[in-house]
């Protein structure tokens, strides 16, 4: 079975990635089988689902959602992510976190106004960019990003496209 996910999990979920590989191997070696390496996405998806206690939908929603917030911050800034670089890494931990608040419907609302016209003021297109996202998500998934969260989505954007 083919699995449509598996360039994004690799590289969104490295860590239960390389277990999944791991686990293949052993599979191979234990029982003679293998296993094509979609599978290494599906074990993943499922280590990544018991992290967050999800089922696997909500770890395919969550992953969809990632790669479509990373897509529109890469189109904006026509950017080329430096995976293995701690700025990205932040940014992929922030978008996991927000995208499952995104899903289950929840929000982080505990942020001081001065300081997220600070953040808009002092990083206008990492913050331009997070409305745009917040736009986005509302109208694909009808659910209303509050101004905390673009704060810090502000923030983590402008991490990544300070290296660039």
């Amino acid at each position: 079975l083919p699995n449509p996910l598996l360039w994004d999990i690799q590289r969104l979920y490295p860590k239960e990635f390389q277990l999944g590989e791991e686990a293949l191997t052993i599979i191979d070696k234990r029982l003679g089988v293998q296993l094509p390496k979609d599978e290494v996405g599906f074990i993943a998806m499922h280590l990544v689902s018991a992290q967050m206690s999800g089922n696997m939908e909500d770890v395919a929603g969550v992953t969809q959602l990632m790669r479509e917030m990373l897509q529109l911050i890469k189109f904006q800034f026509s950017l080329n992510y430096q995976e293995e670089s701690l700025s990205y890494q932040r940014l992929v931990t922030h978008l996991k976190f927000l995208s499952w608040r995104i899903l289950e419907h929840a929000s982080i609302n505990d942020s001081d106004e001065s300081l997220q016209q600070a953040v808009k003021q002092n990083y206008p297109q990492a913050w331009q960019c997070a409305e745009r996202i917040a736009i986005f998500i509302g109208l694909q998934y009808q659910r209303k990003i509050s101004p905390a969260e673009i704060m810090f989505l502000a923030i983590n954007i402008e991490r990544v496209r300070k290296e660039h």
